[in-house]
């Protein structure tokens, strides 16, 4: 038996696991301003994550070479500038217990809205198509969601936080 129960797990009963309370980035892409609004609001119906900031803003090529970095072949890093540099976006801070994760699941793991599971943001609102920008194909897909190597700058960048 142990000495110290509250130290002890085999003593403790319902001993529950303790998530991180985290922020994590996302975009409401250009394609997709006009329905800011409805996307918004299927974040709130969908999870519990809570939206803590958002802003207006329009992008410029460095917001874009911030965002991507070397994440992006060059290609598509262009064609992301092309399609977004010099429109209106919505800059958005969730909080939630592992939002990071969470927020990736719900906005859609796929690039393409039409691979995703049927109850993502971008199965839902970012089944618009696609553009070509030379030989490269750009998704039309509502939002750009922070991957976890990329909360930090992302935060940092648009919110200096």
């Amino acid at each position: 038996m142990c000495r110290h129960p509250s130290f002890c797990r085999e003593e403790i009963v319902g001993l529950e696991t303790i998530m991180p309370i985290q922020k994590t980035f996302f975009i409401i892409k250009p394609e997709a301003f006009e329905i800011r609004n409805d996307i918004k609001g299927y974040i709130a119906a969908h999870s519990d994550l809570k939206l803590v900031e958002s802003r207006i803003i329009r992008l410029t090529e460095a917001d874009i070479d911030a965002l991507y970095g070397d994440d992006l072949a060059s290609p598509l890093l262009e064609a992301a500038k092309r399609h977004s540099a010099g429109k209106q976006v919505e800059v958005c801070i969730l909080e939630g217990e592992s939002a990071v994760e969470r927020f990736l699941d719900l906005a859609g793991r796929h690039f393409d809205g039409e691979l995703c599971e049927p109850h993502t943001i971008r199965y839902v609102f970012g089944r618009l198509g696609t553009v070509k920008y030379g030989d490269v194909v750009y998704f039309l897909n509502a939002v750009h969601k922070a991957s976890p190597g990329e909360v930090r700058a992302s935060l940092e960048w648009f919110y200096h936080q």
